[in-house]
């Protein structure tokens, strides 16, 4: 299939759901407040804005940076106590 052009991320036999990635998740994320304070002008905007469209509060939130092929460093997912998909951020998640 990849030689026809189907990656592998594309394969739904290579799915699960996100349950069984739960726990790995929690123990990853980190919390949006430490983001925020990290961040420069720019991104603290960015992330006040993603704030008020998605309803979630910086201090309760976590996140963890998300890739995909054509971008590596330029969002992060954001998520409540439960590891739960709250939101996205333009924002780079990665540590330097």
């Amino acid at each position: 299939m990849s030689m026809k052009g189907v990656e592998p991320s594309e394969r739904p036999n290579w799915w699960q759901a996100y349950d069984m990635s739960r726990d790995m998740v929690k123990t990853r994320m980190k919390r949006l407040s430490s983001l925020y304070a990290k961040g420069q002008d720019q991104e603290k905007l960015t992330i006040d804005k993603a704030a008020a469209f998605y309803g979630f509060e910086k201090d309760n939130s976590y996140y963890l940076p998300l890739v995909s092929k054509r971008m590596l460093d330029a969002w992060s997912v954001v998520l409540n106590g439960d590891a739960t998909i709250i939101g996205y951020v333009r924002v780079d998640g990665f540590e330097d």
